[in-house]
């Protein structure tokens, strides 16, 4: 009703994309317009590593569904040092090629939680923006917001 009543926007929903498959026409049909799918690695294998839980495959069939049901989708994906650094510029084609956008994220340097040292796996942003300007120019360079589009 808020979206009727142009109260909100955009409906949007943030998700680790297994239930997708099962759910995207419901979630087309109550007004959700746009998903965003936390999704670090295309490697099967990494995948399931990271998540603990999760199937690659089943991941991306939701990304298709979600996309024939006609909701834009966005990739928000955490560079992590010594796990994906070497994909990210695969995730990047990957993400042009089927149409999404893709936000990169830097892990939280909080020391040790529940047994991960994520300080090793820091990343900076700079560092990543530095191998991606070396492939990629800027499409917006006075935008004022965190984020950047890059073109090829």
């Amino acid at each position: 009703r808020h979206l009727e009543s142009g109260a909100l926007r955009e409906l949007t929903l943030t998700t680790n994309g297994s239930q997708l498959t099962r759910f995207a026409d419901e979630l087309a049909a109550i007004g959700v317009r746009r998903i965003n799918v936390s999704l670090d690695t295309l490697d099967p294998d990494k995948f399931h590593r990271i998540t603990r839980w999760g199937r690659l495959d089943q991941v991306l069939e939701g990304i298709e569904a979600a996309k024939s049901v006609g909701l834009r989708v966005k990739i928000n994906a955490v560079a992590l040092k010594g796990f994906n650094e070497n994909e990210l510029f695969g995730l990047v084609d990957w993400c042009g090629a089927e149409g999404h956008d893709l936000t990169f994220i830097e892990v939280m340097p909080m020391g040790d939680l529940g047994g991960e040292d994520r300080l090793e796996q820091y990343w900076p942003l700079s560092d990543l923006r530095a191998r991606l300007a070396a492939r990629w120019r800027r499409s917006n360079p006075r935008r004022r917001s965190p984020a950047r589009r890059l073109r090829s």
